[in-house]
Parts: C-alpha cells; sequence; structure tokens
C-alpha cells in the first residue's frame, strides 16, 4: 500500500506523472492554461528538483556549486512553506523562475534543514532509504520542529518494513502538525499493517475530516472496515472513493474483493472489468477469474488466467490458480503441469506444495505426496505451530498408508507437540500403537481423545477393547456402554461388553448382549456371533434344568 511524502502532494497525485514542461506551462499559465495554486503546482515539482539533486549528489557531488545560474531548492521551498502568505500569481513568478534557470546546477546550503529535507525526498523517490532517512535525520537535528521532515522519514522507515519508528515518526508529524491529513493517512496505513484496525480507522476518519474531497482514505477505511468484517461500510467507503475520484482503479478492485465475499459475483465482475479497463493488470485478471469460478463460468475464468499470465509470466500465483481450475475441472495432468511451473517461478511456494500434495495423494501417487509435505516442513521451519502441524500430521497419514507405522507414529507425535488438542492424531496413533501391542501408550492416547471429545464412539470402544485385553472387564463393560449410548446399533460394541459380562460371570447379561449384536450385526459377522450364541444359549439352559427349584 502506497505511502505518500508529503501531505500537500495527495492532491497533485496524477499530476505528478505529467510532463515537467506541462506542470512549468501550468504553473506560470502559459498556453491557454489556468494559473494553477503554488500548493497544487511546486510540489510535483520540487519533487522532481530533489531527484536531479539527489542524483548529483549520488554522482560525486561535482553538480553541487555555490553560486552561479542555479537551481534554488532551499529558496523554492521556503516560498512554497510561506505561499499561505503569499498570492499563487507572486510565488509562481518568483519559484518557477528560479527552479528553471538552470537544470545543471543546485545551492545546497550544507547545514539548512529544508536542503538536507529536499535530499531526503530525492533520495527517497530514487529508492536509497537509508540515505533519505540520513538526511531527514539531519533536517530534524537542524529544525526540530520540522513536520515534513519527521513524515518523510516515517515513510522511509515504512518502505522498509520499519513500522514501529514509523510509527513514531508520524506520531510526532501529527504532533507539529494536526491539520496534515496525509501524516494521518500513512499512520493509518502503518496501524492497518500492524493489525491494529480501530486504530488505523480512526486515523483514515481524521483524514477524511481534515481532507473530505481526498479519495484515498476512504479507499484505505474500506480495507480496514472490511477486515473487521463491516463489509457494508467498506462497500460504502469503497463507493464514495470512486465518487470522489472515479479513476482510482485499486477501489473497483477492493469493492470487487468485498462483493465476491458477499455472494454477488456478478457486481464484483462488473467492478473487475471497470478496474481492468483503467489499468490492466494481472491481479485484476486474478480476481475476475476467481468470481468467475464462483459464478460457474470456468472457461471466462480460465480466459482471464490466461491473461494474467501473459501479463505477468514470472509470477506464480496464477499458475496455481489456473492448476486449481484445471483440477476441479477433471484435468488432473494440466494441474500438475500448472502446479509445475508455478513451482518453477517460485520453488518456495508453499500453498502450491500443499495442494500439488493433496492432488497426487488423490491419485495414488503416495510417495510424491509425502515429498511435497516434507518439502513444506522444510519451508515453514520457524512458523507459527498453528500452521505447521496439519502438514505433520498430513504427511502421517500418508505414511500409515506405506505401512510406515514407525514413521506416522514419528509423525503423529509432532503434530501433538504443535497442537495438543489435535484429537485425530491421538487417535490415529493409539490405533497404531495398538497394532503394535503397546497397549498402555494406546490406551493414553484413546483417554485424549474422549477428554477432548467426549462424542467420540470409536475412541470408547477402543478403549474398552484394550481395557478388555489387558483384563480389566468393568472398564471394559464402562466404556462400551458409553459407546452405546452414542450409538445405539453399534454391534461389535455389544460383542465387547458381552465378552466382558461373560469374564465376570453375568451370563444373562452376556446373553441380552448377544442377542443386541446379532440384532444389529452384518451378515458376515452374525454368522460369527451365531455360535458363542448358541452356546451361551444351551449352557443357560442346561444350568436352568439343573438347578433344583425354590422350595
Amino acid at each position: 500500500m502506497p505511502y505518500r511524502v508529503a501531505a500537500s502532494w495527495t492532491s497533485v497525485r496524477h499530476l505528478i506523472r505529467m510532463k515537467y514542461q506541462m506542470l512549468c506551462r501550468k504553473a506560470l499559465g502559459q498556453q491557454g492554461l489556468p494559473l494553477a495554486h503554488p500548493t497544487a503546482v511546486l510540489p510535483p515539482l520540487l519533487r522532481f528538483a530533489a531527484l536531479f539533486a539527489a542524483k548529483a549528489k549520488q554522482n560525486g557531488g561535482g553538480a553541487l556549486r555555490r553560486g552561479g545560474p542555479a537551481l534554488r531548492v532551499t529558496r523554492c521551498l521556503t516560498a512554497f512553506r510561506q505561499s499561505k502568505r503569499q498570492t499563487p500569481v507572486l510565488v509562481a513568478s518568483l519559484c518557477v523562475p528560479l527552479l528553471l534557470m538552470s537544470a545543471s546546477f543546485v545551492v545546497a546550503e550544507d547545514e539548512d534543514a529544508q536542503t538536507h529535507y529536499v535530499f531526503g525526498v530525492g533520495y527517497q523517490d530514487i529508492g536509497q532509504f537509508e540515505e533519505a532517512i540520513e538526511n531527514y535525520t539531519k533536517a530534524i537535528e537542524r529544525d526540530p520542529s520540522y513536520a515534513e521532515a519527521y513524515h518523510g522519514r516515517g515513510v522511509a522507515y515504512a518502505s522498509q518494513g520499519r513500522l514501529e519508528e514509523a510509527l513514531a515518526d508520524f506520531t510526532k508529524a501529527v504532533e507539529l502538525q494536526p491539520d496534515g491529513a496525509t501524516a494521518y493517512q500513512n499512520r493509518g496505513l502503518v496501524h492497518l499493517q500492524q493489525g491494529a484496525l480501530d486504530e488505523a480507522i480512526a486515523d483514515f476518519s481524521t483524514a477524511i475530516k481534515l481532507q473530505p474531497e481526498g479519495a484515498e482514505p476512504y479507499r484505505t477505511r474500506g480495507n480496514a472496515l472490511r477486515r473487521t468484517g463491516d463489509l457494508a461500510s467498506a462497500i460504502a467507503d469503497y463507493t464514495t472513493a470512486l465518487d470522489i475520484d472515479p479513476y482510482l482503479d485499486l477501489a473497483y478492485g477492493n469493492r470487487a474483493k468485498v462483493r465476491v465475499e458477499q455472494g454477488d459475483f456478478e457486481a464484483a465482475i462488473a467492478d473487475y472489468t471497470t478496474q481492468l479497463e483503467l489499468r490492466a493488470n494481472a491481479e485484476a485478471y486474478r480476481g475476475r477469474a476467481a468470481a468467475y469460478e464462483q459464478a460457474d463460468k470456468p472457461d471466462e475464468a480460465m480466459a482471464d488466467y490466461e491473461r494474467a499470465i501473459a501479463l505477468e509470466p514470472n509470477a506464480f500465483r496464477a499458475y496455481f490458480e489456473r492448476g486449481n481450475l484445471r483440477f476441479k475441472r477433471g484435468d488432473r495432468d494440466g494441474a500438475l503441469q500448472d502446479y509445475a511451473k508455478a513451482l518453477e517461478v517460485d520453488a518456495e511456494a508453499v500453498e502450491v506444495y500443499l495442494q500439488r500434495a493433496d492432488v497426487l495423494h488423490q491419485g495414488g501417487e503416495v510417495d510424491a505426496a509425502i515429498a511435497d509435505y516434507t518439502k513444506v516442513i522444510e519451508l515453514t521451519a520457524g512458523y507459527p505451530d498453528e500452521e505447521t502441524w496439519v502438514v505433520y500430521y498430513s504427511r502421517g497419514v500418508l505414511k500409515a498408508t506405506q505401512g510406515d507405522a514407525a514413521g506416522a507414529i514419528d509423525d503423529y507425535t509432532k503434530t501433538i507437540e504443535l497442537n495438543p488438542a489435535a484429537v485425530e492424531a491421538y487417535a490415529n496413533r493409539g490405533a497404531l500403537r495398538f497394532q503394535q501391542n503397546d497397549l498402555e501408550g494406546a490406551l493414553n492416547d484413546y483417554s485424549r481423545v474422549v477428554t477432548f471429545d467426549p462424542a467420540q464412539v470409536q475412541a470408547y470402544f477402543a478403549r474398552g477393547l484394550i481395557r478388555l485385553q489387558q483384563g480389566d472387564f468393568d472398564g471394559t463393560i464402562a466404556d462400551t456402554t458409553k459407546a452405546l449410548a452414542l450409538k445405539p446399533d453399534f454391534a461389535e460394541a455389544y460383542n465387547n461388553r458381552a465378552a466382558a459380562r461373560l469374564k465376570l460371570g453375568d451370563h444373562r447379561g452376556a446373553l441380552d448382549d448377544l442377542e443386541h449384536a446379532i440384532t444389529y450385526a452384518t451378515p458376515s459377522f452374525k454368522d460369527t456371533l451365531q455360535p458363542t450364541l448358541d452356546r451361551l444359549r444351551a449352557q443357560l439352559s442346561a444350568d436352568s434344568a439343573n438347578t433344583p427349584p425354590a422350595q
């Protein structure tokens, strides 16, 4: 998101892109053009001057002299800062000739705060942020009340990702110049990057109050509102921004994204289309392609992905998203080709490896899928636990299907370390431990499962089976009873409870459980149960016959 260097430059965002001579003519009122106020024209002229000065200084300072015909940046800045006390004609007539007098020399008063500020702007324009910060700092040392210098340094810090330092400078700028709309705007952008949404909205609102004719504060406030979930207010702000500036293409794209979230795909497509008419760009084509997908127009979506790739052939995302669409349409080979191309462009694109692993797994290419998950684990070392545990879990599932029980157990264990509430990891590890006759380990895992999720029928059943093998028949009865409360037609649970009751001598209870088991059992399981049921009935009948009648 773009930061602005000076508050007064917001109103000339488009003018900065105009040719130098056009600006000069407009400032002088020549060739029938209306005379512009210096606050709308001098800033871009000063940017040209600052850029020239910084480049000249970068080249060894040979172009910097004292005296002679000169481009007096400092004098023009002084005139600009005092322009509220001058008439537009006077300031233009004084400053523009000075700016145009010579493009070969700059008078730089080394100890002057304004000169260092100008050099800061120039270095910033050519992307040399450390040099810009150095000059802004010198300007501040010479004039601690220089709000523009704090603001400019804040922009340089923000451009380097040094958000806390940027925040401090923007705050100082608004303290010194409370009517500086762009300083509030830029501080809002920092808050937005930091996720401080309430603070961002407050700063954008102040910028709007100070400069209600500015479109950008409405757009960025819309972005903040969208992140709070207030989609209706976000739409309203984007719409206001476009009312002010119908050529603000980013606002169309922002509004389109919200309309996709609202399910209004046709309106989103219309907004993306307008954005693309104003400025063709890959992101908008990808956004419209996604909206076409949601609107069940896959052919149009595919065409937009093609256009995005044509504009940015070295960006992985369009290949990735086109691959996803191809997979949805049943073109598995085409999808894998796109994923491979995406990884050629960006070999560290984690989401591509994850998606390809899923596609490979579904196609039975388990070894290749495991390799992709392993690559993701390598790339995400140091990521937050909540983002990485699922990769270990997914790889563990695949290892288990290959019969690599030890490897799967290791992955499930790592999953649990990263996410102690990963219920499925406990359940799967418990099953593998049971297969390896690690009954205590399996028992502990299933106990964790039912602790986190008391509705896990299979976990109660499995723990009951383990307790049956361990000779804990009362425990088996307790667990199978809980399983049956959750699933009353669970034939296997009736059978296991019957076995535990037989061990405890409760033949009548066992018979009742076996009869329920037969009722709900599959045909093959019925065949297994029937002999046991017949023997138990015969035994109980014999016992009844041999029991003397009560006296």
